[in-house]
């Protein structure tokens, strides 16, 4: 059998040829198309940390942040030194406690030791707010 000139069996492997290369082609549309739209997930997932500055807020070690809350500026330097493994937070001025990142957690603990306050432990922070963690950019004790 023929179809306009050309055999059955080369024009079934003309199809079959060409379904393949298109598949092979749509698979390859397919993989971009992954591709770009996980990329666009992660630029938007950083996309999503908020920038913030919070000026003269209490700071407090994370194993006291929940019983202090309410009252950060009793909380005392000898107990955050005591409690420095549970790491730091701040206590914003709506109660929220924003624990510090290791980064964050180092520059306080490095500033509370240098420093002679005995409580009322008040920082000026920035950084990134990414869930209840401040990525800290700065810190700088008062």
């Amino acid at each position: 059998m023929e179809v306009a000139g050309v055999g059955l069996r080369q024009y079934v492997g003309a199809i079959v040829a060409r379904s393949a290369f298109q598949l092979k082609f749509e698979t390859g549309d397919i993989v971009r198309i992954v591709t770009s739209l996980l990329a666009f997930g992660l630029l938007a997932t950083s996309a999503l940390a908020e920038t913030k500055t919070f000026t003269d807020v209490s700071v407090v070690d994370v194993a006291c942040s929940k019983k202090v809350a309410a009252n950060a500026d009793s909380h005392t330097r000898d107990c955050a030194l005591k409690c420095k493994e549970s790491g730091f937070a701040v206590v914003t001025a709506d109660n929220q406690v924003l624990k510090l990142d290791a980064d964050g957690n180092a520059k306080v603990l490095q500033q509370l030791k240098a420093s002679d306050k005995a409580d009322h432990l008040r920082v000026n922070v920035s950084g990134d707010v990414e869930g209840d963690t401040l990525k800290v950019t700065s810190i700088k004790l008062l």
